[in-house]
């Protein structure tokens, strides 16, 4: 298992976490939380898809502190979604690129039009040539 090190200071905020590459517990961890916020669903978009995909993303994989206006929260055990919303934007962000690059696969695969294009016309040439060699073989038997 692969991690690491996360510390930033901001104003009234610092925070020393640790983020680690994904194990078959944080992996549950995560699934779990994606499905409690899916249980109770947000009306707020932003807030909604903080719920489902950033939230449990970071919790799941990350351990350490993080002091805010001298209180010292745990986390993951003490940062609930509502304080986690509270926290600065630089901080969630440095903190969701070293999540990602450790852990990829949390990611969602967006294949982009010309990528999806190409494998929808090699799968039709595929087919097409495919097709092909059943008739020349059925001809051949003729």
């Amino acid at each position: 298992m692969h991690s690491r090190e996360l510390k930033v200071t901001l104003d009234d905020l610092q925070a020393d976490l640790t983020i680690s590459t994904e194990t078959v517990l944080m992996g549950m961890r995560r699934t779990r939380l994606k499905a409690e916020a899916s249980i109770k669903p947000e009306q707020d978009p932003d807030r909604a898809f903080l719920a489902v995909v950033t939230y449990p993303d970071l919790m799941a994989v990350s351990s350490g502190k993080i002091t805010v206006d001298q209180e010292t929260i745990e986390v993951p055990k003490d940062l609930d979604f509502e304080r986690f919303l509270t926290l600065p934007g630089e901080l969630e962000g440095q903190w969701e690129e070293v999540v990602y690059a450790l852990n990829p696969h949390f990611l969602p695969k967006v294949e982009d039009k010309e990528a999806e294009k190409k494998r929808q016309l090699t799968s039709t040439s595929a087919s097409s040539i495919s097709t092909s060699r059943k008739t020349t073989k059925t001809s051949q038997k003729l």
